[in-house]
């Protein structure tokens, strides 16, 4: 089957747009040919100017979703570090930074007059904010929001500025605060819906290319970090491109789309010219970083088609993620792993209520915000695969360590005994259908017990079209350059299609 046609970088037509006034409990799209197109800190950081000229201009109806760039920590290590620098010289490090490049890239002198404040201004606004919470001595996630924010902004502007450069319109649109309360709203029940609205109805009230802000806020006193953790810059690419009902979600990298295991570790790795939204959502679950996983879910729920691009070699195919699968034939997907597991087993009384086990474990779990990804149970011991969930709270200071030393601690007195491995790992495949899902298995078993590496746990029921157990984490990359030889380069149960397509 030959590679699916891609996105052609021609220009869009829009349709007729009507003069009535904008309604936000009743917003449809203004255009039905929007793209969105999401770019990351490295991305922008190393080619801001090439991302104009090469990407950006050849569409019309485009919003730009943008990510934080300096050589600064990323928003996940910001409470702990500012909590040690705060006040100090960190922001200057910012301002500095972009002023740089502000000076390099935009050559127009009022445009580069115009950017160098507008830094400034964003740089007085941390600074301000830095020194209130030293004299508190307190740094809460809403000051970590506002921060992050800020850094945004930047990245914002100084796009804004390439492309009034080139003779575009175009303008910042600030999501750090939408406006919205969270009483009584579950993030994965309605809220959702209503943060889309929001990002869309703001972004169709600019004139010229809107140019957003990857972090969003629903009110001045809670933030992003707070319910969705590390991931939220792809989490508000895809809601705005809901609201919007956009064509296509454009996710640009500095990697050439999604490979059959990670290029990194693995040169035989192969890339992939189409996935399903499923394969996509198994990928990113069990360990892939390619998106993160709550942008799968509002992709998968809204039907978006998502393509990965590479800023580098715009030009280049990319991967193509569409809601159902692009290739009806069988075949392997790809080989991923998720470091960072721990695995716990609980010995059971044999007259002990399944119902009450379960409640029990269910409830220490959620205490100490741990996520069980991996169950198997016998007659007598219930086996966990443990990991910290991607939407985990950053305010909170307990170690992965220590939070699975109180889950045992709490879990204790209602079993008889608690057995613990650390430093474990899951190894997956993604495959379809779910009927070459156990040759799968036995071949990954039977490619394990010849390197003698030790299995904890097999994955039983997690997924229709995925196959995995968990080893240790030491021996994660040797076995999966080994199972993805067996797999992917012998012959054997489904040889993959040319092209990987």
């Amino acid at each position: 089957m030959g590679a699916p046609e891609t996105q052609s970088y021609e220009r869009l037509q829009s349709s007729e747009i009507g003069e009535q006034p904008l309604s936000f409990d009743t917003i449809e799209p203004m255009h039905s040919s929007w793209v969105v197109q999401k770019f990351g800190g490295t991305s922008l950081g190393s080619f801001a100017p090439k991302i104009v000229e090469d990407i950006v201009i050849e569409l019309d109806l485009l919003l730009l979703k943008i990510e934080w760039w300096s050589f600064v920590p990323r928003p996940v290590d910001l409470q702990r570090r500012m909590e040690l620098q705060i006040g100090k010289i960190f922001p200057r490090w910012i301002e500095a930074d972009h002023i740089l490049a502000a000076q390099r890239e935009v050559d127009c002198p009022s445009l580069q007059e115009s950017l160098i404040e507008s830094i400034q201004h964003e740089c007085r606004v941390v600074m301000s904010i830095l020194g209130a919470a030293r004299l508190l001595s307190e740094m809460s996630p809403a000051c970590v929001g506002r921060v992050v924010s800020a850094g945004e902004k930047l990245s914002c502007h100084h796009m804004v500025a390439l492309l009034r450069q080139q003779g575009h319109k175009a303008e910042v649109v600030d999501a750090s605060n939408l406006g919205i309360s969270l009483r009584d709203q579950d993030f994965h029940n309605g809220l959702r819906d209503t943060v889309a609205k929001k990002l869309a109805y703001k972004v169709n009230h600019v004139d010229g290319i809107p140019v957003l802000t990857g972090y969003f806020g629903f009110s001045a006193t809670s933030t992003a970090l707070e319910l969705v953790g590390r991931g939220y810059t792809d989490l508000c690419a895809s809601l705005v491109a809901s609201g919007l009902s956009a064509i296509n979600l454009q996710i640009w990298k500095e990697v050439d789309g999604v490979f059959s295991a990670d290029p990194r570790h693995i040169p035989d790795a192969r890339l992939l010219h189409s996935l399903s939204i499923a394969e996509l959502r198994d990928l990113t679950f069990l360990g892939s970083e390619v998106v993160h996983s709550t942008a799968v879910d509002v992709a998968e729920s809204q039907n978006l088609t998502i393509y990965v691009r590479n800023v580098v070699s715009p030009k280049a195919q990319g991967t193509l993620i569409t809601p159902k699968p692009p290739n009806p034939k069988a075949r392997l997907t790809a080989i991923t792993t998720r470091s960072s597991i721990a695995v716990l087993t609980f010995h059971c009384r044999p007259r002990d209520s399944t119902c009450a086990i379960y409640s029990y474990i269910s409830e220490a779990l959620q205490r100490w915000e741990l996520s069980a990804d991996i169950m198997s149970t016998n007659k007598t011991s219930i086996s966990l695969a443990v990991s910290l969930p991607d939407d985990f709270s950053h305010s909170r200071t307990e170690s992965f360590e220590l939070r699975i030393r109180l889950v045992i601690e709490d879990l204790t007195p209602h079993f008889v005994g608690i057995a613990l491995a650390t430093k474990a790992a899951i190894i997956s495949v993604v495959c379809r259908p779910a009927g070459i899902r156990d040759c799968v298995m036995a071949t990954m078993l039977r490619t394990l017990n010849q390197k003698t590496m030790r299995v904890y746990m097999t994955m039983n029921g997690v997924s229709d079209i995925s196959a995995g157990c968990v080893i240790e984490e030491k021996h994660v990359r040797e076995a999966a350059e080994a199972i993805h030889y067996e797999l992917f380069q012998v012959p054997g149960i489904v040889t993959p299609p040319s092209g990987m397509d």
